[in-house]
Order: structure tokens, then sequence, then C-alpha cells
């Protein structure tokens, strides 16, 4: 919650008015309408740029894990084809890496599918006032400052201030958890919540008005709303290490590094002592850094996001307050 948000919590409807540079009668005349348009773009979800696949393979690829075990298909493949060895090595750990890349492109598929999700629940058109007209608008027109109408069975386009109700309870579950609705209120905010979800007088995009019927400022739009911070949190799921990411991407070079030079130790002792000829005591070697395949991987902390938004009813402001 932005410093500014929470000064508007507690702001009177008509001081909310001329913060925001409207009108609580009138709304938005139509060309500060456009103006603020132009401004602050539409009011949508959007998606981080996706990398074309053969970038997303090759950066699946480019891990340690990975690229240790590709160094083993390839050195067991050269094996088979030179002395008597079968295939069964190249194409068991071959397989191997095939699973794991597939793994991280199913989870980044599920994130898309996700943010998808969230775009479904945007609604598509709006009653706003503006000129001193009611109006029905698509809802990715919405600006900050437009005085939008809600009834009952209402979907909130964006998110905004209450500035006059009846009665008014909203279904907040998709930001909460919450499984009841939950009462609104135009009255301003004797002092404002560390948690935007307690703001009383606010209504927040993608929730849903259960009874009665509000007049309310939008006050953010977009990827600016809560509902597009967590379209965000989903975005960064691809491409934004998080602080236990990187733990455990330290922790797995650090096996890996222990790994592989308990394995060049085994090569050059199998070697010099005569035990295994060269390419057995070589295999042998490949086969340590190979046995810590199976440590932390970096990459279920984006399933964790995944598998939270799926259950999301059941999951108190999960994005909100994870450390991850």
């Amino acid at each position: 919650m932005t410093t500014t948000t929470k000064h508007l919590t507690r702001l009177t409807p008509s001081d909310l008015a001329a913060e925001l540079t409207t009108n609580t009668k009138t709304g938005l005349t139509a060309k500060e309408a456009a103006a603020r348009l132009q401004q602050n773009g539409r009011n949508q979800l959007t998606a981080a740029k996706k990398p074309s696949l053969l970038r997303q393979i090759g950066h699946h690829l480019s891990d340690i894990t990975s690229l240790i075990l590709l160094f083993a298909v390839g050195l067991s493949a050269y094996l088979a084809l030179t002395t008597d060895s079968d295939w069964t090595k190249t194409i068991v750990i071959g397989a191997i890496v095939i699973l794991n890349v597939v793994i991280a492109l199913y989870q980044e598929h599920s994130a898309e599918k996700a943010l998808a999700a969230l775009k479904a629940m945007t609604i598509q058109t709006v009653t706003v006032v503006r000129e001193g007209k009611t109006q029905t608008i698509q809802a990715a027109e919405l600006v900050p400052g437009d005085l939008i109408l809600l009834k009952a069975g209402d979907a909130v386009p964006a998110d905004a201030r209450i500035i006059q109700s009846q009665e008014l309870e909203a279904d907040e579950a998709i930001l909460t958890g919450e499984s009841l609705g939950v009462t609104k209120t135009a009255e301003a905010l004797a002092t404002a919540p560390d948690d935007l979800g307690d703001a009383a007088n606010y209504i927040f995009s993608g929730t849903a008005i259960t009874s009665g019927k509000a007049t309310a400022i939008v006050t953010a739009t977009g990827m600016d709303t809560e509902l597009g911070k967590i379209a965000a949190l989903l975005n960064q799921t691809k491409k934004q290490t998080t602080p236990l990411a990187k733990r455990l991407n330290t922790l797995g070079k650090r096996l890996s590094f222990v790994a592989i030079l308990g394995g060049i130790i085994t090569i050059l002792l199998a070697t010099l002592l005569h035990q295994e000829g060269f390419t057995d005591s070589l295999m042998l070697g490949v086969s340590l850094p190979l046995l810590q395949f199976q440590k932390p991987c970096p990459s279920s902390s984006p399933s964790v996001w995944l598998m939270a938004f799926r259950r999301w009813p059941s999951a108190t402001r999960l994005f909100a307050k994870s450390p991850l």
C-alpha cells in the first residue's frame, strides 16, 4: 500500500475529489479522461515479454546440474561408440535432461495460464459519470479520477475509494481469502490501515459487489491495482530471482563443486593406481557429480506460487505477506 493510497483513505469525498482533480457530481471531462488514459495507459493487466522457445530451453540447460548431465551424456555416448559399452546410460541420462527441461517449461506455461486467469477476472464494461452524464464505457478505458457506479452483482473494474454507499458489501476472497462478504463504507478513516485489504472505504479490481450500491472514485488502474501487483508477481516467477532461489542456487553450486572435485580425485586415483581403465575411471568420476542431481531446485519456487494461486480462496493474503 503506497503512501498516497494511505493518505486517500483518510480524506472526505470532497477532499478526495480535489486531490485527484475530479468532481464528485460530474466526474471527469472527456478531454481530461483522454489525457489521463494517454498518461496512465489502459486499465488492463500485462504479461512480461515471452522469450523464444529456444531461448527458454537454452536458459534451463545452462545451470550447473544440466551442464553436468550434458557432459555425462556426451561421455557415455563416446564410450558407447568407441568401446563395447551399450547405450543404456546415454538414454537414461538424456531422458533425465529432457525431463528436467520439460518440467521447467511446464512451470513457465502454468505461470502464463495463471496470469490469463487473472485477466479473465477483469470486466469488459463499466458505468461511469463523465461530464455529468451516466454512460457505459470499456473498462480498459477507465482512468484515475473516474467516477464509477456499482451495484450488487457488478465486478469491480479498478481500485477505487468509495464516496457514497448504501448497505454495501463486497466479496474480496481473491485478495483476502475471506469467503464472507466484507462490509464497506464511504466514511473517511481516522487512521490509515497498515494493509490495503483492511481499508473499509476501498474496493478493489477483480472483487465483486455482493449487496448494496456505491459511487466511487478510481484511484488505480491496470498493473497499479492490487490485482496488478499479483500479476506482476506471476511475471516475476519467470524473470526475477527471489532470496530463497538465490540461497538454493548458492547451495547447489557448493554441492556441485564438492561433487566435481570428488569426481576428479576419483579419476586420478583410479587411473594412477591402475584399478580401472581410463575410460572406466572417467565414467566412475562423472557418476559422483550425478549423485547430487536431486539437490534443492530453485525452479520449485514458481511452482509454489502457482499452487498457492490455484488454492487462493483458502490462503489468506498469501501474496501480500510471502517473504520470497
